[in-house]
């Protein structure tokens, strides 16, 4: 069974170029944490604006009212913290999805002319990954490297 999980590989891994992806991925993090934020203090104000109403008319600390506040208050923030956590999921989901989509030219790139900088093998031809942005580049740096080696 150890063997087996041993030579298991992913087939993807997801953060191919660290410097660029996980800044990305933390700036994801503070956009949607932000938005939520701001959520949580709009409806805050608004069940305390709700809760002095009903003091300034003068219903007493164990009133209805104010258990019916706390209870949806109390729901409002449920729903707005599982928002938070699925908005934050698919959000990062996509991020990631994204980012390797763009990252993964660049990694690709730098191992290739790493590779014929060393000299290791100068019939290499560049391709990208199916579904990676900048999918002319390919065609067109072999383009170029036919010429020079001509």
């Amino acid at each position: 069974m150890k063997e087996a999980l041993k030579s298991f590989k992913w087939r993807t891994k997801f953060i191919i170029y660290p410097q660029f992806q996980i800044p990305l991925l933390i700036l994801d993090v503070a956009i949607i944490s932000s938005f939520f934020l701001a959520c949580l203090f709009s409806v805050n104000r608004s069940y305390a604006y709700l809760k002095n109403e009903g003091v300034k008319i003068g219903l007493t600390s164990g009133h209805s009212y104010f258990d019916f506040l706390n209870q949806q208050a109390n729901l409002v923030y449920h729903s707005i913290f599982i928002s938070f956590v699925i908005c934050l999921l698919v959000s990062l989901l996509f991020t990631v999805i994204i980012s390797q989509r763009l990252a993964g030219p660049i990694v690709r790139l730098r191992q290739f002319f790493g590779e014929i900088a060393k000299g290791e093998n100068s019939d290499i031809t560049l391709s990208f990954r199916k579904g990676d942005f900048f999918p002319d580049l390919p065609e067109m740096i072999n383009r170029a490297l036919q010429k020079l080696r001509k």
